[in-house]
């Protein structure tokens, strides 16, 4: 229960700032270049944002077993499965042009 637990958590800190980024690039140039971004760019901007303002959390995940490695492999796979859906969703109801 922990294992998944620490996963999300850090998914869900290092996603805000990957929200933020593709919210400022889907004005700039819009909404599928933006899940472009959350999906590439994105990941790197989240890590580099946990990086920069949450690098101590980095000792409570080697403490879990996690490392940064295993930790960067699970986030991107999880953008992956999230952007697929999205783009699924978004062919099934042909919102893409």
């Amino acid at each position: 229960m922990y294992y998944y637990r620490a996963i999300f958590k850090f998914f869900f800190d290092a996603v805000v700032f990957n929200i933020v980024f593709c919210l400022i690039m889907s004005l700039l140039t819009g909404f599928l270049w933006s899940l472009l971004f959350f999906n590439t760019v994105g990941i790197g901007v989240g890590l580099i944002g946990f990086r920069v303002f949450k690098n101590d959390e980095y000792y409570l995940y080697a403490n879990l077993g996690f490392t940064k490695k295993n930790l960067i492999s699970k986030i991107f796979c999880i953008h992956l499965i999230l952007a697929m859906s999205i783009l699924f969703v978004m062919a099934l109801f042909k919102i893409i042009l």
